[in-house]
């Protein structure tokens, strides 16, 4: 009986660990310009639960003369990531990137004052993130809404708070409501 108990404590934990990171990966069609954006799921259990992110940065150009960036979206003002994501999608707060850079990354390299950081010499998170389809660079500065307003995720630091660290035109990825 024990060596049984055993055995489905063993194929649980395993499970468990397994698809701890699982990844499905699907695309999204913008109704409003026509643009596919490709979306990985992360997280989750037997395809249950998890967060479904937007890979590409978001494309649209809304009228507020955001920059494009050569095939990488475009930039955005913070007045502008009010209803910028797509119907059914939203802007991230800075909960959901904790937990996606915890559920990729592991713990943070340093924390301190609502700020997390992730960098270390050779990118790991980044790289991390990137095999999972991210597309990522260590230079891009997304928004997020924080419990402040705004925030800012760049160059592997998550940031809350009142006045957002960063240019005044960021890059904006959305999440699944």
């Amino acid at each position: 009986m024990f060596n049984i108990i055993k055995s489905i404590s063993f194929c649980l934990i395993f499970l468990l660990s397994s698809t701890a990171l699982a990844q499905q990966y699907g695309s999204f069609k913008d109704s409003r310009d026509g643009h596919i954006y490709r979306t990985v799921k992360i997280g989750g259990f037997l395809g249950i639960g998890g967060q479904t992110w937007m890979a590409d940065n978001l494309a649209i150009n809304i009228g507020k003369n955001e920059p494009a960036t050569r095939g990488y979206g475009r930039l955005y003002r913070s007045d502008a990531t009010r209803g910028v994501c797509p119907i059914g999608w939203r802007l991230p707060t800075f909960q959901e990137y904790l937990e996606l850079f915890y559920d990729v990354c592991g713990r943070p390299t340093d924390s301190e004052g609502g700020v997390f950081s992730w960098i270390d010499a050779n990118n790991t998170c980044y790289n991390k993130l990137n095999h999972i389809g991210f597309n990522l660079s260590s230079s891009d500065e997304f928004w997020l809404k924080s419990e402040y307003g705004l925030g800012t995720m760049n160059g592997g630091y998550l940031i809350s708070s009142s006045k957002p660290y960063g240019r005044d035109f960021m890059l904006v990825r959305c999440i699944k409501n």
